[in-house]
């Protein structure tokens, strides 16, 4: 029997396909132009719709995690998006998911694995403080758990690491005391959780308890029900699932754990490469094998061809398909639509980059250059081109820290439909 051809998608179609999954779309466009009051549950259904918030101390315009909700929601009350992270019991939680980011506390549970190879995984002074001082580490989270929510430099005050005077010797976020390890690496394995961030981007240490409400922290055995994945992703609120505190199982449940993790990443691209669904979440290539096959096996992806991608493409069964999009938005690297450079090329032909900071002899270093000013036109017509970091913030190499100057106002119209007449 001859083996059915994958049907065949055009560049703009999948385009479309993309945009639309991640929000950014017609809809969105005009909502944010209304200037409609954004709610804290839209906040919410616009993170369990993506899956994953990338968080980065990067501060030229504003913090990274906060612009992906404006990219799509508009102007929003930011204490809103906060209280969704601090206030117990939290709707959204930080962990490492694709980098640092902010996850919905329903998929916190998916990522044991990661958590149980904190001893293995992590950075080395992470390793080596509980390697060898584990008795340190345990006093370390028996201090979060007693006093409550606390910023490594204050635990290494309180457990007398430092003076009651004293500051760390290169700076508050960077500085890697004995504490600071200690506590990353409880926060990597899971131990304990945040309660958000001071205005220098420190982290807030909590217990579990803290972070989720006594009795609502997740278990870690895999037993969730789909819709506690975010299947349901029009749901404008809901309650946390798991209400007891239980030990991460073995590997079945991690099998459950990676095909649930790709259904994610697969419902909030719409249509990707085998490599973006397994780079949203950052997962093996062996794990993520099993699990792609898996949820084509079950119907939820099927396999498409779409032109000018070299690779095979996957389409998730509910995503949508709008003949048109014609929208404009301000992008941050750090967005889900464009953190993955393969799928940003494939999607938009742009291979555009951004810098960090720039030597004052010229060259960069680093990866980006006031990112967050940076925007990213998905449509190139024979007028459109990418609005750089450079002309977007003013940043001049001779620069040795990244510029904080605002961008001035975007001037252009976008039309994101794949054709200069919007109709493709």
């Amino acid at each position: 029997m001859t083996p059915t051809r994958p049907a065949r998608l055009t560049a703009a179609q999948a385009r479309r396909i993309a945009l639309a999954a991640q929000g950014v779309d017609t809809a969105a466009v005009r909502r944010r132009e209304r200037g409609d009051p954004v709610t804290r549950a839209q906040l919410l259904a616009t993170a369990r719709r993506l899956g994953v918030v990338q968080v980065d101390s990067v501060n030229v315009l504003t913090r990274a995690h906060y612009l992906p909700f404006f990219t799509r929601l508009g102007d929003y009350d930011r204490a809103e998006l906060d209280g969704l992270r601090d206030r117990a019991p939290g709707r959204l939680v930080e962990y490492w998911a694709h980098e640092a980011s902010l996850i919905p506390v329903e998929t916190w549970p998916l990522l044991a694995f990661r958590m149980r190879r904190a001893h293995e995984e992590s950075w080395g002074g992470m390793q080596r403080v509980a390697a060898e001082h584990p008795e340190f580490v345990a006093r370390v989270r028996a201090q979060i758990e007693r006093d409550g929510p606390a910023t490594a430099r204050d635990l290494a005050r309180a457990l007398g690491e430092i003076p009651a005077d004293g500051q760390p010797s290169r700076g508050s976020w960077w500085d890697r005391s004995r504490t600071k390890h200690a506590v990353e690496h409880l926060f990597w394995a899971g131990e304990i959780s945040t309660a958000g961030r001071t205005g220098t981007f420190e982290r807030r240490y909590a217990s579990l308890a803290q972070t989720f409400g006594a009795t609502r922290v997740p278990r870690l055995g895999l037993d969730l029900p789909r819709e506690a994945t975010g299947q349901a992703t029009g749901e404008a609120s809901g309650e946390p699932t798991g209400e007891t505190t239980g030990e991460a199982s073995g590997e079945t449940d991690d099998r459950t754990a990676y095909v649930e993790l790709t259904r994610i990443a697969a419902r909030a691209l719409g249509i990707a490469t085998a490599d973006s669904l397994r780079d949203y979440f950052r997962l093996r290539p062996a794990a993520f094998a099993p699990a792609l096959a898996e949820l084509l096996a079950d119907g939820t992806l099927e396999a498409v061809e779409v032109a000018g991608w070299r690779r095979p493409a996957y389409l998730h069964v509910a995503a949508r398909r709008p003949r048109t999009i014609e929208a404009s938005a301000l992008v941050s690297p750090f967005d889900s639509l464009v953190w993955h450079r393969p799928r940003r090329r494939n999607c938009s032909g742009s291979t555009i980059g951004s810098r960090s900071t720039c030597r004052p002899t010229g060259g960069s270093t680093g990866t980006t250059c006031c990112p967050s000013c940076s925007v990213t036109r998905w449509w190139r017509g024979p007028t459109s081109r990418p609005i750089g970091p450079r002309a977007c913030c003013g940043c001049r190499r001779s620069t040795s820290s990244p510029v904080r100057r605002a961008p001035p106002a975007p001037r252009w119209s976008s039309n994101l439909s794949g054709s200069p007449a919007g109709s493709a």
